[in-house]
């Protein structure tokens, strides 16, 4: 009898600093964020990667708008054009010889977390531009923290081509492939300016 008492013992010894040890490993993962995913370690909340997601049709920034974005790594001045992108204003029409780039995606492609003049878009555009005598080359940027290839697509065709751009470029990274499978495709955008939310797919 007092060898299973002593068994028991054990056992729940055992138990309790295996729980001690989970607890005190979790409480030091959260203070260190090592693991954290990007929105939380930007002062934000863990999004799982199938929640259910609806917002407006378009997904850009506040049109217009300027003010300082600052993370631990970086601090700089942004400023949107009248479309809600992170650009200088463009005109529809272009000049003679003007060869126009249209560039759809994410943060990388908005250049999150540089100052605009070296942003990828911008060095590109001038690296382009750079000895050129006859052509002159403009780069429209609709990128957008945060977006997909699928909002870039639809504001695409209902408002960018307009400007008639010569070459258009999606740039995708490996977070789209994430946010595809979160939000949907396509048939996500309805005719009443939304988006709708987009169940997690069924696990078999």
């Amino acid at each position: 009898m007092s060898r299973t008492k002593h068994l028991s013992k054990t056992v729940l010894a055992i138990f309790f600093w295996v729980i001690v040890f989970v607890i005190s490993a979790e409480i030091l993962l959260r203070i260190s964020c090592n693991y954290c995913t990007w929105s939380e370690a930007n002062g934000g909340d863990f999004v799982p990667p199938y929640a259910i997601d609806e917002s407006p049709h378009y997904l850009v920034r506040e049109k217009n708008w300027s003010g300082r974005y600052t993370q631990p790594e970086f601090d700089y001045e942004i400023r949107t054009n009248s479309l809600g992108f992170r650009d200088i204003e463009h005109p529809t029409a272009k000049t003679h010889g003007e060869y126009r780039i249209l560039a759809i995606g994410d943060s990388f492609t908005e250049g999150q977390g540089a100052p605009f003049e070296q942003t990828p878009m911008r060095v590109l555009i001038h690296n382009l531009n750079h000895n050129k005598k006859h052509q002159h080359f403009t780069m429209l940027n609709a990128g957008v923290a945060g977006s997909d290839p699928f909002y870039g697509f639809r504001i695409m065709v209902d408002k960018l081509l307009a400007y008639q751009p010569d070459l258009v470029m999606i740039i995708i990274n490996d977070s789209d492939v994430k946010d595809v499978i979160r939000r949907g495709g396509k048939e996500r955008f309805l005719q009443n300016g939304r988006v709708q939310g987009v169940a997690p797919p069924q696990i078999f």
